[in-house]
């Protein structure tokens, strides 16, 4: 959906990312909401595992995210050298608790790949893209129930769950699912998914 920058904030000297809009997609307003979405989704967010969003800007037609830039390898470079347990855990647990801040909001990330998870030199994990964020909302029993099931899939079906390809409702459980994927190539130390 976009093109991503470093750039240097010169107000408050620091290094952020900026997401341009791609301008291919620009003129269309469903494409212009969904990239604003990403904005409101993850703003929601404060959670030292999520990639913060720090401001939007709207200028000449064109929309800019103002995000944390975030050092690291993704996943996905990572796969084919292996980590070890101690380090595999480590990064899950990390993930998983970005996650529950998201899910705790109701908030589904609805694209978790191994592109969207970065490893900083500190060994922290940071969740990106929340691009195709989606909403589902807890009901009286802390059952999530869908609120509106798109005819629109967005995001990698290769890493999505059954629930969200065959449009059924989902909650929290979706983003597991796709984990799940995410450690199992992990563990096995290949790309078990061709998503390229």
């Amino acid at each position: 959906m976009g093109e991503v920058y470093q750039a240097q904030d010169s107000k408050l000297k620091r290094v952020v990312a900026i997401k341009r809009m791609s301008p291919r997609l620009q003129q269309n307003d469903g494409d212009r909401r969904k990239f604003l979405r990403e904005a409101q989704q993850a703003s929601a967010l404060n959670h030292p595992n999520v990639a913060g969003i720090y401001d939007v800007i709207e200028e000449g037609g064109e929309i800019l995210l103002i995000m944390e830039y975030v050092e690291g390898t993704p996943l996905r470079s990572r796969i084919h050298i292996g980590f070890s347990h101690d380090e595999f855990f480590e990064l899950a647990i990390q993930v998983l608790e970005g996650l529950n801040a998201a899910h705790e909001k109701g908030i589904l990330h609805s694209d978790i790949k191994p592109e969207n998870i970065i490893r900083t030199p500190a060994g922290k994990a940071k969740i990106l893209d929340f691009g195709v964020a989606r909403r589902f909302s807890l009901g009286n029993n802390e059952t999530a129930t869908v609120e509106t099931v798109t005819r629109n899939i967005s995001g990698t079906p290769a890493y999505m769950a059954p629930e969200i390809l065959l449009q059924k409702p989902y909650d929290g459980r979706a983003d597991l699912f796709s984990m799940g994927l995410v450690c199992y190539e992990i563990l096995g130390g290949q790309a078990t998914v061709q998503d390229r």
